[in-house]
């Protein structure tokens, strides 16, 4: 078994353990050179391994509301136009990304681009119903 032991350097590292190491079977790889386009492909392979469900941290429908919304601006982008009363802007916030049934789920067609003022309308909306079914 290798004993922990403190070092300068990295460097200093590598050569009192290289010994070792390769006593007790380990591969000796320290200082491997890989050219910049290998470490580009790898980088890209792991990204694409680890998105979404093939993340360790993946949620699923255990999201939080604000992941939900990440999740949602980083799959459909920024919203640009109201889609009811077809207002335009580029400054944050003032299109938003709104729930169409209340339920938050992962699903990209339940979101549609709404204004501050339509957003919240269609909110006031929503809760309505929920307080209409709710008293059935």
């Amino acid at each position: 078994m290798i004993q922990p032991r403190n070092y300068c350097s990295r460097e200093c590292h590598q050569f009192a353990r290289k010994e070792e190491w390769i006593a007790i079977g380990k591969p000796y790889q320290f200082n491997r050179k890989r050219s910049k386009e290998f470490e580009k492909k790898r980088i890209k392979a792991i990204k694409e391994k680890m998105t979404n469900e093939n993340h360790p941290m993946w949620k699923g429908t255990g999201v939080s509301y604000r992941g939900l919304h990440q999740w949602i601006r980083r799959k459909k982008g920024k919203p640009i136009i109201c889609s009811n009363c077809g207002k335009k802007s580029k400054k944050p916030r003032v299109i938003q990304w709104a729930n169409t049934d209340g339920k938050y789920r992962r699903v990209l067609s339940d979101y549609i681009a709404l204004c501050c003022s339509c957003h919240k309308f269609h909110d006031l909306k929503l809760k309505s119903i929920r307080d209409v079914r709710a008293a059935r």
